[in-house]
């Protein structure tokens, strides 16, 4: 059983012009509406395609259940930042800080 939060890998289903149908598991898809799909495009995506999202939303009763890969992306940078300041005892560094330094050009 999935709970909002969870991270899930799906099959692209459906492409329609207010989201994108995924296949979660037997019986089980889910919707990824446009803006929720953050940097991926509908446009790039086509039936079989896999695609990872976090559960938005689950309304059992209507067995519905909600993906954003939008969202997903956030929860991985903040989980990022956590693990790069639990090792620093500076809990100030940001994602940009991290940006800065990986496109240090190398001498």
């Amino acid at each position: 059983t999935h709970k909002v939060g969870d991270i899930v890998t799906g099959t692209v289903r459906d492409v329609k012009e207010f989201g994108v149908f995924v296949r979660l598991g037997e019986d089980i898809d889910a919707l990824i509406r446009h803006e929720d799909l953050g940097e991926q495009r509908a446009e790039d995506l086509s039936a079989g395609d896999t695609v990872d999202g976090v559960i938005t939303m689950l309304d059992p009763e209507k067995n519905r259940i909600r993906l954003s890969v939008r969202r997903l992306a956030r929860q991985q940078e903040r989980d990022m930042l956590e693990s790069i300041n639990k090792d620093n005892d500076d809990d100030s560094t940001t994602l940009g800080d991290v940006l800065k330094d990986a496109l240090k050009p190398s001498k």
